[in-house]
């Protein structure tokens, strides 16, 4: 079954329970969040397109990702752990042309927009900063 199913039969049933922040999200939100996503992303980037995703675990992760998947893109996951020339290097090798980020990593997003000359569009699950367009 997919998202869409449960959008409709189970809207306010949450898809998403971050475990550590609490954050839920129901399938209704996850749905229609991840489609507007995914248009965008479907404007701005050839089918089959790298999507690298550099985020904490938070439940923008997963809308991002079912953007990602509905717009027929390859995500990228990126270990926020990683160092910066570690992060950089599968970003860049990745060939992705996109970077969704979450708002605690913006000096590391930053310095791999700067890194990573590929890159043609820089998103943000948060409020934008530096060159980074906010998801909402």
């Amino acid at each position: 079954m997919s998202i869409l199913t449960f959008a409709g039969t189970t809207p306010d049933k949450p898809a998403i329970i971050a475990a550590e922040t609490g954050d839920a999200v129901d399938f209704a939100t996850l749905n229609s969040t991840s489609m507007r996503l995914a248009r965008v992303l479907r404007n701005s980037l050839d089918e089959g397109a790298r999507v690298a995703m550099l985020m904490e675990n938070v439940a923008a992760a997963y809308t991002a990702a079912w953007a990602c998947r509905r717009a027929g893109l390859r995500c990228v996951p990126v270990n926020w752990h990683l160092s910066r020339d570690e992060a950089a290097y599968i970003v860049s090798n990745s060939d992705a042309r996109a970077l969704i980020v979450s708002p605690g990593l913006a000096a590391l997003a930053c310095d791999l927009a700067g890194l990573v000359p590929n890159l043609t569009m820089l998103l943000v699950a948060g409020e934008a900063f530096d060159r980074f367009a906010s998801l909402d």
